[in-house]
């Protein structure tokens, strides 16, 4: 049985809603009912959760045994026993019996507090309600049970906050327990949330392009690259953090300086290709503003962040790269404190179509030959570019050469015409980037020395 109310929850004279809670009565009773839901992030600094007279905890009988509804009819005692928090003073525990053909009417008897227990032992008047002399108990007329204050174990409310209730009915002959009802009344779950729909690299950098576009499992050209955020925030029912109306920000983290194709050091229309984000004068991040959205915790609601970056194929070379995000937006916590939600996640990467392999050094003075082979085990034959890293800068070469399939391609000459282009006259670092099937690539690489013969060989790594 379930009973959609309204939470009394008092917190610095704060109240706030929620639905309640239904225990199963029946010796092994559990929650029926979706435990009540606090907001980890509206929560902050929250240190009480009441149970009022608005939302009542309900004890359902309606599964109990034969041999247990007998036994209510000589119930003397209910008790209530708190897990994970303390019940605080103040707290004025009230039980009521709710005829499922008559009225609810509250149970009088004394109340004792020990610790995290309360004992309500009942009257005449209450225990008439049971025996059959005012009305007789059957099952499915259910208890209600409110006016617990209750202060979470460590005092504060945080991520591992449970709360739950064990209500037992106790006879009047030696107090033995007749039945009982366990379950998690309150917990708590983060209110916000963000996921990474779509990653950057959906598809490939096309080194057969010059990098210049991407290319799909189809082999088909694209333009464009997405990455798409969504930000999240679910129902709640207890302190709900409030962000109404706000715009969560998106910060994509990167290298996009290849959108400013006439290097006047910004991303504007007059360049070749465009961003949906807005680029920060060192190329660095790209920022995105969301729509407005209610994240207030009544509803569950999304918003969506899209950043796509366009080029024209022509102009813009296209460096594997990895990308990160951060997710940002402020909301009041329900304390009416400002409070700041953030996140961040992976947001993809871009890679080559093919195989990358990376020789850590190479030396291109006087003094020293070289030799650097890529051995192609398939069957399709390759595009090869290089990029070259020597004194602080990266310079990428489309060679001449083709890797051919079941064949071996020596590039020595087209790496060395590329590193005097750069102007390298000593060591370098070089990245060998073959438009074939990886498994099929083998790079290998070394260098000699002209006065002795003696030859490095040179450790290839894939990347």
């Amino acid at each position: 049985m379930f009973k959609k109310t309204l939470l009394a929850l008092t917190v610095a004279g704060l109240s706030l809603n929620a639905a309640a809670s239904t225990l199963n009565a029946g010796g092994s009773g559990t929650l029926t009912t979706s435990q009540q839901l606090m907001s980890l992030e509206g929560s902050a600094g929250s240190t009480t959760i009441v149970f009022g007279a608005a939302n009542k905890i309900e004890v359902d009988t309606t599964a109990v045994t034969d041999a247990v509804e007998t036994l209510y009819l000589t119930l003397s005692k209910l008790k209530v026993t708190i897990t994970g928090g303390t019940l605080v003073a103040g707290s004025s525990l009230v039980i009521e019996f709710n005829d499922a053909d008559a009225a609810t009417t509250t149970l009088t008897g004394s109340v004792e507090y020990i610790d995290n227990v309360a004992i309500l032992t009942l009257d005449a008047a209450a225990k008439n309600l049971f025996n059959g002399t005012t009305t007789t108990f059957v099952k499915g007329d259910n208890l209600l049970v409110s006016g617990l204050t209750i202060s979470p174990t460590g005092g504060v409310i945080d991520s591992d906050t449970a709360i739950s209730l064990k209500v037992e009915a106790l006879d009047n002959v030696n107090s033995s327990v007749s039945d009982s009802s366990t379950g998690v009344i309150a917990t708590v779950v983060s209110q916000f949330s963000t996921a990474m729909t779509t990653s950057f690299g959906a598809n490939s950098v096309d080194v057969g392009n010059d990098r210049l576009s991407f290319i799909d499992g189809n082999n088909d050209e694209q333009l464009s690259d997405s990455a798409v955020i969504t930000v999240s925030s679910q129902t709640v029912d207890m302190f709900l953090a409030d962000a109404t109306a706000e715009k969560a920000t998106s910060v994509i983290t990167g290298s996009f300086g290849f959108l400013d194709t006439n290097a006047d050091g910004k991303v504007t229309a007059a360049d070749a290709g465009t961003s949906t984000a807005s680029i920060n004068a060192a190329f660095t991040t790209a920022t995105l503003l969301g729509t407005a959205t209610n994240f207030d915790g009544t509803a569950d609601v999304d918003s969506v962040l899209t950043t796509t970056f366009t080029v024209d194929g022509k102009t813009q070379t296209l460096a594997p790269q990895t990308f990160t995000s951060s997710v940002s937006f402020d909301y009041t916590d329900a304390l009416g404190e400002d409070q700041s939600f953030t996140d961040s996640l992976s947001a993809g990467a871009w890679t080559l179509n093919g195989d990358s392999a990376f020789i850590p050094f190479m030396p291109f003075n006087s003094a020293f030959a070289q030799s650097i082979t890529v051995t192609n085990n398939g069957t399709v034959d390759g595009a090869i570019t290089v990029d070259i890293t020597a004194n602080g800068e990266t310079n990428t070469h489309l060679l001449t050469e083709v890797a051919v399939a079941n064949g071996v391609t020596n590039i020595t000459a087209g790496v060395k015409a590329a590193a005097a282009t750069d102007g390298v006259t000593g060591n370098a670092a070089i990245t060998v980037v073959t438009n074939s099937p990886s498994d099929d690539i083998t790079v290998s690489a070394l260098y000699y020395s002209k006065a002795d013969a003696d030859r490095g060989i040179v450790a290839v790594t894939n990347q």
